[in-house]
């Protein structure tokens, strides 16, 4: 994806380049997560106003071990652009902008988290990240000075927020930001897969073409997911869409009440399309 004709934040630029130094000398591959990518994939991509503001920037770094980790910090606070603030992952870069350092990778323990040393009273969930890393896409910011980088794709992002959510919940802006993704998913570059590669959504008895994009999603999904992350995702759908209660992952990605049951039809189609990839990975051969 080229951007570079309408992107305009210097100070990002900025940060990034420095990051890129760093990570080059290191040779730690990384890409960028959260709300910012979520920005630059639907506001600058595509022209879909992401409705939600952001005030910090994430980003995923490979690592495989602490000490890679916390060479990685201390080469970045050595550039002067960046400073601690004892929030564990996060710094500031100029003094204000707020960045958080997510490490992933071999890092991650087998249940996909990692505990903050030195005394593990803390932990983060990276599951998914190293799925969104491999199927990221490479997007130009810049092409004087050349500046590019990795980011979520929309299916990565979906995936990242919906860890995100179940790890953090009730906070909503992981859902907002789910409900958003999954209602732009056919205008981010995703239109023309439906009549090119899926021409068999279009033989529903009531087609719909939001909805068709809901199953695109979930087909898109189960393909980057490894079987024991579809797993995953599909134990956290089915809690929140077949438990008695409020929905809330339904409600809070639907962000209004007139659109709670069209999103709670997109989180089914969802669920359908990875339950079958997850049943035909199971299936002897």
């Amino acid at each position: 994806m080229d951007i570079s004709s309408n992107f305009d934040n210097p100070i990002f630029l900025e940060l990034l380049q420095a990051i890129q130094r760093v990570a080059e000398n290191l040779n730690i591959r990384f890409f960028l997560v959260g709300a910012t990518a979520r920005d630059i994939l639907l506001q600058y991509g595509h022209g879909i106003e992401p409705g939600r503001a952001t005030a910090d920037i994430d980003f995923g770094f490979n690592v495989a071990s602490w000490d890679e980790y916390d060479e990685l910090q201390a080469a970045l606070v050595d550039t002067g652009d960046f400073e601690a603030i004892g929030e564990k992952q996060r710094m500031h870069f100029k003094s204000s902008t707020k960045v958080d350092v997510l490490p992933f990778g071999e890092i991650v323990d087998t249940k996909g988290k990692i505990t903050w040393r030195p005394d593990g009273d803390t932990e983060l969930n990276l599951l998914g990240f190293e799925d969104a890393y491999e199927n990221s896409i490479l997007v130009r910011l810049s092409t004087e000075p050349l500046v590019e980088i990795r980011i979520a794709s929309a299916a990565g992002l979906v995936l990242l927020k919906l860890f995100a959510w179940d790890d953090r919940k009730p906070v909503n802006k992981d859902a907002i930001d789910l409900g958003i993704l999954i209602r732009s998913y056919m205008k981010v570059g995703n239109g023309s897969r439906i009549y090119e590669e899926h021409s068999d959504l279009l033989e529903h008895e009531d087609f719909d073409y939001d909805v068709a994009g809901a199953h695109l999603l979930g087909r898109d999904l189960a393909q980057i997911c490894q079987q024991e992350i579809r797993s995953k995702i599909l134990d956290i759908l089915d809690r929140e869409l077949d438990g008695a209660g409020d929905l809330p992952l339904v409600i809070h990605s639907a962000a209004s009440s007139p659109q709670t049951y069209r999103t709670l039809e997109f989180w089914e189609a969802i669920r359908h399309e990875l339950r079958a990839a997850q049943d035909s990975a199971i299936e002897p051969q």
